[in-house]
């Protein structure tokens, strides 16, 4: 999968000659798209990054084909939790973008558009997942984000139900 998307060998000596932390993340997310391969349906399991077969072997100079996560949140919850676990995740994501759209138009709307924007780019690109710290500071955007709303979100009512008609009277 990985390898279609990221061209490894064409892009890490460019990378790689002028940052090495480049050059590793792309090494690392093919190694992550390898291993995805293996098992893609449900993982390796939570937690599994660390210990995936093959992760401490150097993939560039000091820098193992994976240390303790994928430096990717996507790549990760694939990577441990399967196609299942990707769907759920993307599902989440989904479900954030759907209650900004819901907040009033303006400034509320555009923080909490910006806050996803910007807790998915750093996951994007640096934090395990699963880090307490970073699930509890996501978890303080989503309840900022809330708070900033004037009225509570309301499930949508839903249609009237049309009257039940009158029994015609009997024929005389």
């Amino acid at each position: 999968v990985i390898d279609e998307m990221v061209p490894f060998d064409r892009i890490a000596p460019v990378a790689e000659g002028k940052m090495a932390s480049v050059a590793h993340r792309l090494c690392i997310w093919q190694f992550v798209g390898d291993r995805i391969a293996e098992k893609p349906l449900f993982g390796w399991g939570l937690d599994s990054s660390r210990s995936i077969p093959g992760g401490q072997v150097d993939c560039v100079e000091d820098g193992p084909s994976l240390s303790l996560h994928p430096h990717d949140a996507a790549l990760q919850v694939w990577l441990e939790l399967g196609i299942v676990g990707a769907f759920v995740f993307a599902s989440v994501i989904a479900l954030a973008f759907r209650a900004a759209a819901s907040m009033p138009a303006g400034m509320p709307m555009a923080g909490a558009a910006a806050a996803i924007v910007s807790a998915l780019v750093l996951a994007s690109l640096s934090y395990g997942i699963w880090q307490n710290w970073w699930i509890g500071a996501l978890g303080l955007i989503a309840m900022t984000c809330r708070a900033a709303m004037p009225k509570p979100i309301a499930a949508p009512k839903p249609a009237p139900k049309p009257a039940p008609k009158k029994p015609a009277p009997p024929p005389a």
